[in-house]
Parts: structure tokens; C-alpha cells; sequence
């Protein structure tokens, strides 16, 4: 009986490709990253379908061009009816999860971005950093280890989360200068 291969699929914004160790950046330290590339599959010549991330995201996760899905631009929802590979590998019995960006539907309400027929048994949503979503998984990691930070961050002004003022980290910097330890790439699990 042959046993089935784990998969793992990295998928970054906004990163250069020639930013890790293994892509030949000497100064980058990125020893995990460079052991997977050496240990599985490193693809060194990549087009992406749009250059905006939303859109090539969804090519990348149903395999066509967004003029076949749908998702034309950020902030446009990728239409129900758009099947997904994650779906296949669960129908396959992979057990499958999705930690941090997923990016395929606007975030507008404040929540999650909507689920749809993904096959994720693991959903750790976080939009980001600096999107004070009641469902950002980062920040409530960030609120129960550290505490003191996400106090300095987010102060309680006693305003309902879901207002303007309770996201004033969506401007940029408190969020962005957080210590290492604390930080939204040191990695996190609830």
C-alpha cells in the first residue's frame, strides 16, 4: 500500500522571489523555509494570472483566469458556485487548514471573511495585522499571550469593537511595531 504524500502550500503577499535563503539571498534567515525547498518543490519561474493578490489568488486556488472565476479585484467576493483545490484534497480525505490570509471575499462586516465550500477542518482566519476583526485569529492570540501589548494597541474606550475609532490600528503603526516575540510572523496558534 502506498502511503500518500502530506502537502504543505506556503503561500505569501507580497514577497520578492529572490527574498529567502534558498532563492539566493545570503542575508535572509530563513532555514524552514529553505529545508522545505530543499526537500520538496521550489519554483523558481512563476507568472501569476493579475497583479493584484485577490484575483491571482483565486487562480491559484481553482485553477483559472479571472475572467473564468470572477474575482476581478480586491474586494470582490469569489462567487459561491467556484470550486476550489482544498475542496478536492478533503474529498481525497486530506485533512485540511488554512492559517492566516485567505483573501478570496471582502471583510466588511467586521467578522470573517465569508466560508464557503472550502474543505478546511482548520480555519485560523486573520486578515492581518492591522484589520481589527472580531474574528482575527492573530489578535486574539495577541489579547490572551500578551496582554499588555494588545492593551497599548487596542485600548478599551469602552466603544463597541465594531467601530471606527476601536480600529485604529487599520492606519498602519501601533500593530507594525509590535515586539518580535509578539509579532503577527513569529507564528501563533488559539
Amino acid at each position: 500500500m502506498s502511503q500518500r504524500p502530506n502537502v504543505l502550500f506556503i503561500c505569501t503577499d507580497q514577497q520578492r522571489g529572490d527574498s529567502m535563503g534558498c532563492t539566493g539571498a545570503d542575508w535572509a534567515v530563513t532555514p524552514n523555509l529553505d529545508q522545505f525547498a530543499a526537500e520538496g518543490a521550489l519554483f523558481r519561474n512563476c507568472y501569476v494570472q493579475n497583479p493584484v493578490c485577490s484575483p491571482s489568488r483565486a487562480s491559484l486556488f481553482t485553477g483559472k483566469y479571472p475572467s473564468n472565476h470572477g474575482l476581478y479585484a480586491n474586494g470582490v467576493p469569489l462567487p459561491a458556485d467556484q470550486h476550489m483545490f482544498t475542496r478536492t484534497l478533503a474529498d481525497a480525505g486530506y485533512d485540511c487548514g488554512m492559517i492566516g490570509k485567505q483573501h478570496l471575499a471582502p471583510c466588511d462586516t467586521w467578522r470573517t471573511e465569508p466560508r464557503r465550500d472550502d474543505g478546511y477542518r482548520v480555519f485560523e482566519w486573520a486578515h492581518g495585522p492591522n484589520h481589527r476583526a472580531l474574528e482575527n485569529d492573530y489578535h486574539r492570540w495577541l489579547r490572551k499571550m500578551h496582554p499588555d501589548i494588545y492593551q497599548g494597541i487596542f485600548p478599551d474606550t469602552g466603544a463597541n469593537e465594531n467601530t471606527e475609532y476601536s480600529n485604529q490600528s487599520r492606519t498602519g503603526t501601533p500593530i507594525d511595531h509590535v515586539p518580535k516575540e509578539a509579532h503577527y510572523t513569529k507564528g501563533y496558534s488559539i
